[in-house]
């Protein structure tokens, strides 16, 4: 079915034109400008934008890491984009305590025991 729209009406090939209501194509019009670019956009990049480094909370509550990424709402691409970041930097904090656990002595060892328990055992997303 070929349909154009010609000043508010649409003419079909194979039927009679019929009269659009009068802010249809302001309205059709509108949606172009303002929808196109997000849906291009989105279909290119997956939703995601890309140069977003997202900010990556957490608490520790009784020795374990809680409310990771809260600052997102759950099931939304920022959210699964920091949980994968936080995943990498609570690594990295891991291998960083336990050699600096491995390297001192005394109090400095206690609290690096400590963050490494933290970081190394509870963070599994």
């Amino acid at each position: 079915m070929n349909t154009a729209i010609e000043s508010g009406r649409r003419v079909c090939s194979h039927k009679r034109s019929v009269r659009l209501p009068s802010g249809f194509l302001y309205t059709a019009l509108a949606a172009s400008v303002l929808f196109l670019p997000l849906a291009a956009h989105s279909a290119a990049e997956g939703m995601e934008l890309p140069n977003f480094e997202p900010k990556i909370t957490w608490k520790v509550s009784s020795g374990n890491l809680t409310k990771v990424c809260h600052n997102y709402s759950e099931g939304d691409w920022r959210f699964r984009h920091c949980r994968r970041k936080a995943q990498s930097l609570f690594r990295e904090k891991c291998r960083e305590h336990t050699k600096q656990m491995r390297k001192s002595t005394g109090e400095q060892r206690s609290k690096a025991r400590k963050q490494k328990k933290i970081f190394c055992a509870t963070f599994r997303p």
